[in-house]
């Protein structure tokens, strides 16, 4: 993000020092830290304060007349500090300060602080003003033309200024990377090349590269009182710099890596804040040492372009080739930065947010996958401001929190109102109706002030405790949350929409109190279109699959709540309030076609419930009946009547030796089992060879055919479920690869065959407390 602004004035020996006219990192030089033994020393007037010491080389400035001009020059500089000057004001001869257009690339994450750029202002308003003609004889300038002088001073520019950045980067050594690297109490000594290196990453390599330029510009420099070309320098040292690329492109880690040590230590910000109080720091904050580079690179094109307008020839093609080359650099750390911005926006979040325990492991902000897909700034009642942030997993809500102990940092203190996307809504209030509004007109109320805030409300759909409602700054931007709030929850609905499937089951006949309470399709035997079969409390129905006008009523029983079908033994089971019923499947077309009813077989009263599942590689149905706080169970077996005996199976052999609880025409149901668990059993999970009883906190392994509990689960000996309570209510077991998920009011959780805690990085903590849970592969359907 490049920032074009930040006023330029040149001190004494090239110094220089940028105003506070941008977003860029201000940086100002000190006079007396810097003497160019090329350029002579034009000194300071004498004031109140306490002035540097005059260099020795400087012999023409005791002269009273150079000395009065210098304070008319000054006098000048102070009027130029109030107003931005133009690039044309550059050929003016009464000129005092040269405004330089500034291009950086943000070497911070999120606003620049206020307080480095009023610093610098400070720092430039003790600064003199130097220009080339006052490092030669006034008749030299007298005998030049305007075009030229204007050229040595624009090249006098980038000279001066090349040397306060090499000697800012050289502080680097000084006041930061010696301290820490020969140990202090902010950092154990282990630790802190690594630091340095994060911190300033490669800016060695640019200080050689600097050092080198500065080299030959001086060289340059001392052939000549009118420097006849600095272009075949720059087109050379432009040719190579990858150095610059790697540096930038690496600063926004670097502050927000420094960010997150402050915000950890005390000790460093204590040790940063002794060295930026250091005189030769100026009172600069370390993040503008850490962008000077960045800020330096950004400002060579419009240099050397400044240079390149008042020369002609070969010299001031290599001008606009360095430029050019520069401009490539420029570009490419735009890109590179730009693709990683987002990314290192959300860490910045994430190292500042402070979150309930147990809400960072399940917001994972650290995760890749992660996206911030809006923030905004809102009100909430009392003006107090509040932030939000909209990630594709959640919206979280936190007020801003100054760190006391750093300067500019601060810390985002979150609410408990942590939302997850699938459970969020952003609703907007309806604008006042033509009614009210006429009314208020009638009673001579007042209206509303336009100044206003308009409301925005983030509800929890499932937990109207956990809404709150927020002031948006305008109308357009409580607009562009809404969209962005319903495209993101949109997401997650496409995905369930992609394994699911919804048709209408009729729309006449289910209204009101009538509507289903359990359906289950099956492909009809005597037409081969795909059926339903439905239950509700005026009796079971059937109708054609999507065709809502074809159903019709095939049983008068009340209160059906379940229906199974076992085609193969041409079975229908109901469950009619607390009686189980069975009906043949042909009978119950028949009667379809007929508009009959049929009369089902009861099997078992007073039953809870019933399910069914495959036993040892057959069907098997188990029902359960409570009695007296306790659950009894009955297995039956269903067999075919006709494909037994042809088959010749020793298994039916033993099946058909059970007693029969129903005989129909085609196949029986035998009593396989029964057995009985302790508290109330909620339903029935059938493994390969053994039962899963949920029951009201635990669940019983059972083996049918010796008819009792093998074991619990979880283990109440076993640490790693401590985390339990006593009220948790067990729901389901769900088999998910090779591991099952226990399923509770509260929680879920795997284990593996043995009983044992499994994928222990893996814990669900429900957004509501759900009453019924099933998986239907790839979800958990709660």
């Amino acid at each position: 993000s490049a920032c074009l602004g930040g006023d330029a004035y040149f001190g004494a020996g090239g110094d220089a020092c940028f105003g506070a006219g941008g977003n860029d990192s201000s940086i100002g030089i000190s006079a007396a830290s810097l003497a160019l033994s090329s350029i002579p020393h034009f000194p300071r007037p004498r004031t109140p304060r306490s002035a540097p010491a005059q260099s020795d080389g400087s012999a023409a400035a005791d002269n009273d007349d150079d000395e009065a001009r210098a304070l008319r020059r000054l006098s000048k500089g102070a009027t130029l500090r109030r107003r931005h000057v133009t690039p044309d004001a550059l050929e003016s001869q009464e000129r005092a300060a040269v405004a330089v257009a500034q291009r950086a690339s943000s070497a911070t994450l999120g606003s620049s602080s206020c307080e480095d750029a009023m610093a610098s202002r400070r720092v430039s308003c003790n600064m003199q003003l130097q220009l080339w003609r006052d490092t030669v004889p006034p008749s030299l300038v007298q005998e030049l033309a305007p075009e030229t002088v204007a050229r040595q001073e624009a090249i006098f520019e980038i000279i001066s200024t090349e040397h306060g950045y090499l000697r800012d980067l050289e502080l680097i050594d000084t006041l930061f990377v010696g301290p820490l690297l020969a140990g202090t109490d902010a950092l154990p000594a282990a630790q802190a090349q690594a630091f340095v290196e994060m911190l300033f990453y490669n800016y060695r390599a640019l200080v050689a590269n600097s050092a080198a330029l500065c080299a030959q510009l001086r060289q340059r420099q001392a052939q000549a009182a009118v420097v006849d070309g600095v272009g075949d320098i720059f087109d050379a040292w432009a040719g190579d710099l990858g150095a610059f690329v790697e540096y930038a492109v690496h600063v926004p880690d670097a502050q927000c890596g420094l960010e997150a040590e402050l915000l950890r230590s005390e000790a460093m910000a204590r040790f940063l804040q002794r060295a930026e109080e250091a005189p030769a720091a100026r009172r600069l904050p370390v993040q503008s040492f850490i962008g000077r580079p960045a800020t330096r690179l950004a400002r060579y094109p419009l240099l050397l372009d400044a240079i390149a307008r008042r020369t002609r020839g070969a010299d001031a093609e290599r001008l606009r080739s360095a430029a050019g080359k520069v401009r490539g650099a420029l570009a490419e750390i735009d890109r590179r930065t730009g693709d990683a911005a987002a990314r290192l926006r959300i860490r910045q979040i994430s190292q500042r947010l402070r979150l309930v325990r147990g809400a960072r492991e399940s917001l994972a902000l650290d995760s890749p996958a992660r996206r911030l897909e809006r923030e905004g700034v809102f009100q909430a009642d009392g003006g107090r401001h509040v932030l939000v942030f909209l990630f594709d997993n959640s919206l979280i809500m936190a007020v801003e929190e100054k760190v006391p102990h750093a300067r500019g940092i601060s810390r985002y203190a979150a609410d408990d109102r942590i939302i997850p996307i699938s459970m969020l809504d952003a609703v907007a209030p309806q604008a006042e109706s033509r009614a009210r509004a006429g009314l208020r007109e009638a009673l001579r109320l007042p209206n509303q002030d336009p100044g206003t805030r308009p409301p925005l409300a983030f509800v929890h759909i499932g937990c109207a405790a956990l809404s709150r409602t927020l002031l948006a700054p305008s109308e357009a931007e409580r607009d562009a949350w809404v969209r962005a709030v319903r495209r993101r929850v949109s997401v997650p609905q496409t995905l369930v929409e992609a394994h699911t499937e919804a048709r209408v089951l009729s729309d006449r006949d289910f209204a009101h109190v009538r509507a289903p309470l359990c359906s289950a399709p099956f492909v009809s035997l005597l037409s081969g279109c795909q059926m339903v079969l439905y239950g509700n409390r005026d009796g079971m129905h059937m109708g054609i699959y999507g065709v809502p006008t074809s159903v019709v009523r095939v049983s008068h029983a009340p209160g059906v709540a379940k229906i199974h079908i076992l085609k193969r033994f041409n079975l229908v089971l109901a469950l009619s309030e607390s009686t189980l019923l069975c009906f043949p499947l042909s009978e119950i077309e028949k009667a379809a076609a007929q508009a009959g009813g049929v009369a089902g077989a009861k099997l078992a009263s007073s039953v809870g419930f019933f399910d069914v599942g495959a036993y040892m590689g057959r069907p098997l149905v188990v029902l359960m009946k409570p009695r007296g706080g306790r659950s009894h169970f009955k297995c039956l077996q269903p067999l075919a009547n006709a494909a037994e005996d042809e088959s010749g199976d020793s298994d039916g052999a033993e099946l058909r030796a059970l007693r029969a609880v129903y005989a129909g025409p085609d196949a029986s149901l035998r009593l396989a089992g029964e057995f009985v668990v302790g508290g109330r059993a909620r339903r029935v999970h059938f493994l390969r060879r053994k039962l899963c009883i949920v029951g009201a906190r635990s669940f019983d392994v059972v083996d049918v055919q010796q008819g009792r509990v093998l074991r619990s689960l979880p283990d109440p000996l076993d640490d790693d479920f401590s985390f339990l309570s006593a009220a948790a209510q067990a729901l389901a077991i769900c088999k998910v690869g090779r591991d099952f998920l226990l399923c509770y009011d509260a929680c879920a959780f795997f284990i593996d065959n043995f009983g044992r805690r499994a994928r222990p990085d893996v814990f669900v903590r429900w957004e509501m407390r759900p009453h019924a849970i099933t998986f239907r592969h790839p979800y958990v359907v709660a």
